[in-house]
């Protein structure tokens, strides 16, 4: 089923020479939106982590999942971090390669800044988690079973050229959850539930269809 299926319409007055004077048309209310947290804490335990891979699209991920492209929305809603799908969803490696290329001029193999590396002691126990911004000058000292240590240089840091960084976000990106396949249906119904218009409500001639308040006025 595909999203703007879903989405109500509104009767909307096209006016000529005045806001209570036109033709009145019917068009989806596109700021009419659901947003999955309020459904996510029914369902908060239904979900299941995916690594897309390289070059895969929503679409694509629909289909393979949910035996239908059409539920794309359902994926890129199941995931609220995507605002844009085409700047949020993993990219993939030609598209990414040419996006730091653009973006970053022939200076994207220069450092941005320093990570911390893991560091565990004699128990195996992590001390220090990687990935920390620091200072290219970062010290770390500690006490390893009664035996003081101190880590510098690239036993403790390493450097984040733009490329690492942008490569970095990508792979973040590329791990998304999906909704159950058998949750799929009862998410259909409450979403379509929520997006429609309450009947209770004088603006709306039916559930699927709402006067605009201009109309109202007239």
């Amino acid at each position: 089923m595909p999203f703007f299926q879903n989405i109500p319409n509104i009767e909307y007055l096209i006016y000529k020479k005045s806001p209570f004077d036109g033709d009145k048309v019917i068009i989806k209310d596109i700021f009419r939106k659901v947003y999955f947290s309020q459904l996510s804490e029914k369902y908060s335990n239904n979900f299941v982590y995916y690594t897309v891979k390289n070059g895969e699209r929503p679409d694509v991920i629909a289909y393979d999942f949910y035996e239908n492209s059409f539920y794309d929305w359902v994926i890129l809603m199941s995931n609220p971090e995507i605002k844009n799908v085409y700047e949020d969803w993993a990219k993939s490696n030609e598209d990414l390669d040419n996006y730091i290329l653009q973006k970053y001029n022939g200076k994207e193999f220069e450092i941005k800044h320093y990570e911390t590396l893991e560091v565990r002691n004699l128990n195996n126990e992590i001390i220090l988690s990687s990935g920390i911004i620091v200072n290219q000058d970062f010290t770390f000292s500690f006490n390893d079973s009664g035996v003081s240590r101190t880590l510098t240089g690239s036993d403790v840091v390493k450097p984040i050229t733009y490329y690492d960084y942008e490569v970095s976000l990508n792979e973040k990106r590329s791990l998304i959850r999906l909704l159950k396949p058998e949750l799929l249906d009862i998410f259909l119904i409450e979403n379509e539930k929520l997006l429609n218009y309450d009947t209770n409500d004088i603006a709306t001639i039916d559930n699927k269809l709402k006067t605009t308040l201009k109309d109202l006025k007239k």
